[in-house]
C-alpha cells in the first residue's frame, strides 16, 4: 500500500527555507477535531480504494526547561481531487499532469495570504482500506525524498483505516416486502514521523480546538480548478477581462472576479467557497450590489449572469 508521489519539484523551490537541524527534537503533536472529521469523511467516500492529501499547520519551538522541542498544529488538509489517482493497493498525489500538485501549493499559498500564518506543508495523509495501519515501505521511500526538500523541519505520515458495515434485512408483510438498510463506520488516524534514519515512529496526538487557529474554506477557484478554467474561458470568449481581486484579512473569504470589456465600467463579482452552488454576488466599481432577478442553478455560468446584467 504505497503513497506514490510526482511532485517534488514545488517542494525543492522552497528548499532553502528548510531550518538546518542536527538532532531530532522531540515534538508535540496538535490536531485540530475539524480536520479528523474531514479525513473521516473522504476516507469513507473512497470506498475501498486508496485517498489521500496534504497536511498544512505550523511549526513553533517550545523551551521545556533543558531543550528546545516542536509544537506542531496540523490545521487543514485539501479535499481529493480529480488528479488524486486512487486504487485498491496505492494512491498517486500531485500528478504534474493532473495539477494535483499545483492545486496544493496554490491552497497553500492563499491560506498564507489570508490569514497571515506561517503555514507549512508538514507531510501527507492517506487511507490504507484495510487494516495495516503502519506507513508501507514504498510510503518511507516516498516520505523519506520529500523529507529531504521540504521547508518544514519536520515530515510526517498520517495513515487512516477504518471498517465500515452495512446491515440489511427484508421481510414480506401483507404481501408488501420492507427492507431496511443500516451502515456504520469507524475510522482511526495514526501520525508518523519519518527521522531519516531508522524509518519512522508514531507520535501521541492532542485533538486542540481552542488554542489553534481555524482555518477558512478554500475557495471554489483553488478547490475546483477545472471549473474556474471552464468559467474564465467563457468569459474571455465573451470578451471580457478578468482579475482576481484578494480578500482582505479579517473578511469573510470571498473570491471577487473583476470583469471589463469594451470600456465599459467593470463589474464585481462575488462567490464565495460554495460556488456554483451558492448564488453569486455582482456589484458595480463603487460596490453598490446590482440586483439580479431569476433563480440561480449550479448549470448555469458566470458569463451567462453579467451578460444579463450588461444588456
Amino acid at each position: 500500500m504505497a503513497l506514490q508521489t510526482r511532485r517534488a519539484g514545488w517542494y525543492k523551490r522552497s528548499a532553502a527555507l528548510r531550518p538546518e537541524v542536527r538532532e531530532e527534537p522531540a515534538a508535540l503533536l496538535l490536531v485540530r477535531g475539524d480536520l479528523v472529521q474531514a479525513i473521516a469523511a473522504q476516507s469513507a467516500a473512497a470506498g475501498r480504494n486508496e485517498v489521500g492529501g496534504p497536511l498544512f499547520g505550523t511549526v513553533e519551538r517550545s523551551w521545556n526547561g533543558n531543550e528546545f522541542g516542536l509544537v506542531v498544529s496540523i490545521l487543514a488538509t485539501v479535499p481529493a481531487g480529480l488528479a488524486v489517482l486512487g486504487a485498491s493497493s496505492s494512491v498517486a498525489l500531485g500528478s504534474e499532469s493532473g495539477g494535483d500538485g499545483e492545486r496544493a501549493a496554490s491552497a497553500l499559498l492563499w491560506l498564507r495570504s489570508l490569514t497571515g500564518l506561517d503555514l507549512l506543508h508538514l507531510g501527507d495523509w492517506h487511507r490504507h482500506p484495510g487494516h495495516l495501519d503502519r506507513p508501507s515501505g514504498g510510503d518511507l521511500d516516498t516520505a523519506r525524498e520529500l523529507r529531504a526538500v521540504a521547508a518544514a523541519p519536520i515530515w510526517l505520515i498520517a495513515i487512516a483505516v477504518g471498517d465500515e458495515r452495512v446491515r440489511e434485512s427484508a421481510r414480506v408483510e401483507d404481501g408488501v416486502v420492507a427492507h431496511a438498510r443500516a451502515s456504520s463506520a469507524s475510522a482511526e488516524l495514526r501520525f508518523y514521523r519519518v527521522d531519516g534514519r531508522a524509518g519512522c515512529r508514531r507520535l501521541p496526538v492532542r485533538i486542540e480546538n481552542e488554542t489553534v487557529p481555524r482555518l477558512p474554506p478554500l475557495p471554489w477557484h483553488i478547490a475546483d480548478p477545472t471549473r474556474f478554467t471552464v468559467e474564465c474561458r467563457l468569459l474571455t470568449a465573451a470578451g471580457f477581462a478578468i482579475a482576481i481581486e484578494e480578500t482582505a484579512r479579517g473578511k469573510k473569504p470571498e473570491t471577487v472576479l473583476r470583469l471589463s470589456r469594451d470600456g465599459r465600467p467593470a463589474l464585481l463579482v462575488g462567490t464565495g467557497p460554495g460556488y456554483p452552488k451558492t448564488r453569486p454576488r455582482v456589484s458595480d466599481e463603487r460596490r453598490c450590489e446590482i440586483r439580479i432577478d431569476g433563480p440561480w442553478s449550479p448549470e448555469r455560468f458566470l458569463v451567462d449572469l453579467v451578460n444579463g446584467v450588461e444588456r
